[in-house]
């Protein structure tokens, strides 16, 4: 039992810091800013998990590895354009106007989903088919549901986080902003601790490692081999890096032939695939 906290523990951390570092990535001084890269901030939360599956439960395999990075920042790529572009159709269910609301509503459902496929696919063995879709149904709205609370406590919570990082020096803010975060940073960077916080020790609990097994995993101990990768999950792994790539690409050129100012961050690609 006392494993079993010090891992839920340990996870929820990770998440905790992983947003942070997520953040901080898409802030305006950050790495991943440039509305060419801003869809790809789901690589921060990749790394940092599958840092914590390595070194805690002993995931030591590079393709499993590469494979949930990969899928996992496919994930939020799709996420993110799902939501940005059925937001409008979403708004007319829901009776929000909040744009950033109807986007977490949807893309939290799709790119949870494609999350915990990630995490079944790479780091999992002997889960049942039918508990694993019937799991990744549950925590595929219980994500939904994250990324709009987040988004709702983006004027408190958000600008909290936003200011603890401008503190820090990993927001550098322009001169120009005037002190204060831009219009929509503090409902992501919400977005983002509330739902990679609470979601990275669902992974962990309802899509363990080795469901078989009855021992907790306990870092840099040994721990049971996961059986080889097969065949058509290392073609999944080319199939996704073959796709972020072109993505990536793509992104870029549509940046630079768009070349608008005083577009909305994280827009662009959206609005030049719709």
């Amino acid at each position: 039992m006392a494993k079993q906290i010090k891992q839920i523990i340990v996870v929820v951390v990770s998440g905790f810091v992983s947003a942070l570092l997520t953040c901080a990535a898409g802030a305006e001084s950050g790495p991943l800013h440039d509305p060419s890269v801003f869809l790809f901030l789901g690589i921060v939360f990749a790394l940092v998990f599958s840092t914590y599956a390595w070194f805690w439960e002993a995931v030591r395999s590079v393709w499993r590895i590469t494979g949930f990075i990969g899928l996992t920042t496919a994930a939020f790529v799709i996420a993110f354009l799902v939501g940005a572009f059925e937001q409008h159709r979403i708004a007319q269910l829901t009776g929000i106007s909040n744009p950033y609301m109807n986007g977490a509503l949807l893309g939290g459902i799709v790119g949870t989903a494609l999350v915990a496929i990630a995490r079944c696919t790479f780091m999992v063995d002997g889960q049942n088919l039918k508990t694993l879709v019937v799991r990744i149904g549950i925590v595929s709205m219980v994500g939904s549901a994250l990324g709009a609370v987040g988004v709702s406590l983006g004027p408190s919570l958000g600008a909290a986080i936003w200011h603890f990082l401008r503190l820090v020096r990993l927001i550098v803010p322009s001169p120009s902003s005037l002190g204060s975060p831009k219009a929509g940073e503090p409902e992501l960077c919400a977005m983002f601790l509330i739902w990679q916080t609470c979601i990275s020790p669902l992974l962990v609990l309802l899509f363990p490692r080795s469901p078989s097994s009855e021992q907790i995993p306990s870092p840099f101990t040994p721990q049971k081999t996961l059986s080889p990768l097969p065949v058509w999950k290392k073609l999944l792994v080319v199939v996704t890096f073959i796709f972020l790539a072109g993505f990536l690409v793509r992104s870029i050129r549509m940046e630079r032939q768009t070349a608008r100012p005083q577009v909305e961050r994280g827009t662009v690609v959206a609005q030049a695939y719709a």
